[in-house]
């Protein structure tokens, strides 16, 4: 794996072979000669990815507001290792022009800081959690994030091990909220604060919820256009910070009792972690003749823990909460933004991996 190192003023004359990092001066280029419009794409993790098209206003204002709430200095030296072929990886690159920071871009991998000179320190980091828990896991790396700065998460919600493994670490650690059609995160809180606390605004947003009770944003990252999300969320009375519930299209009704996916990934995370597995899961629901909506539980590995799994969920779970099925499958697929695709692998189920499933009844 290789890294480049750049600045705006060095940036003309890098001359990459990787098309990596071609693509990655090329976004800094049309930055700096101006561009007005830049076209971006979502990940896929929420519906079909589609491109969406946003003005120079839009990302001059999200830089301006991360660098606000997070003390963001110009002169920085920064690790920018997340896809810049979506949002979190490509609003690296603008702020890095915008407030003239040293870069070191390094290709979307699990552990960006294998093949990095370990005297490399940054002030500033944007990781998925899937790379933190790498970095932390690896003894090459493990007393390394330090040595990253403030660090931002996001792309997805963290396990209840990975909350507890992070928090224990150095650095100044937040969480993002946000999302390609507000280029990057509009809201932020800290890891130093419990899992459910509230994200607090970032910039000049005017947010409440719809008649379904999700979470709809308007301010200068969306050119003052309204932002209807799927999120289900409680804003507080100053309309400065949220909660997210769940995404309501992740909502289980299942003969009549509603369950949130979100909500039981993480108590079932933590169940799991006391009884030493360390599968990654998902719950997600299927069609019921019966009931509706069927809860399933989806585990990557083998098989050969569905009896201790089984009497996991059986033991933490209320009789009419427990999911109709238990489906293992080899590996989770993911999405161009290193979120597991949750509905792609659910559907590789109905092939040879069904012969895995156990009814739970």
């Amino acid at each position: 794996m290789s890294y480049l190192s750049f600045n705006k003023a060095s940036i003309r004359a890098v001359t990459p072979t990787d098309p990596y990092h071609r693509k990655a001066r090329e976004i800094c280029l049309s930055w700096l000669d101006g561009a007005a419009h830049f076209s971006l794409h979502t990940s896929g993790s929420t519906g079909l990815p589609k491109e969406i098209v946003v003005k120079r206003a839009q990302l001059q204002a999200s830089v301006r507001a991360s660098a606000d709430a997070l003390s963001l200095q110009p002169h920085s030296r920064v690790l920018a290792c997340i896809n810049i072929n979506y949002v979190g990886g490509f609003m690296m690159l603008i702020r890095a022009m915008e407030l003239d920071w040293e870069v070191v871009l390094v290709p979307p991998v699990s552990n960006p800081l294998l093949d990095l000179p370990a005297t490399l320190s940054f002030d500033f980091a944007a990781l998925v959690p899937m790379q933190l828990a790498e970095i932390i896991s690896n003894e090459r790396t493990r007393d390394l994030p330090q040595k990253l700065g403030k660090i931002l998460l996001g792309g997805v919600g963290l396990t209840p091990a990975q909350y507890d493994a992070f928090q224990k670490l150095g650095p100044e650690i937040y969480l993002g909220y946000g999302m390609t059609e507000t280029v990057s995160h509009v809201a932020l809180r800290s890891l130093s604060d419990a899992h459910d606390a509230p994200y607090r605004l970032t910039g000049d947003l005017e947010i409440g919820t719809d008649a379904r009770g999700c979470l709809y944003l308007r301010g200068a990252v969306t050119d003052f256009e309204l932002v209807q999300t799927n999120d289900l969320a409680m804003v507080s009375a100053d309309r400065k910070s949220f909660r997210i519930l769940g995404r309501i299209d992740n909502t289980v009704n299942s003969g009549g009792i509603k369950m949130q996916l979100e909500t039981l990934d993480y108590q079932f995370g933590a169940v799991f972690r006391e009884a030493g597995i360390s599968n990654r899961f998902f719950f997600w629901k299927m069609p019921d003749p019966r009931l509706g909506e069927a809860l399933v539980l989806v585990v990557e590995g083998e098989n050969t823990l569905q009896k201790q799994i089984r009497a996991l969920v059986e033991e933490h779970l209320e009789r009419n909460k427990r999911p109709r099925k238990i489906c293992f499958t080899e590996l989770f697929l993911m999405t161009g933004s290193d979120k597991v695709d949750k509905s792609r692998t659910f559907d590789t189920l109905s092939g040879p991996a069904a012969a895995d499933n156990i009814s739970v009844s």
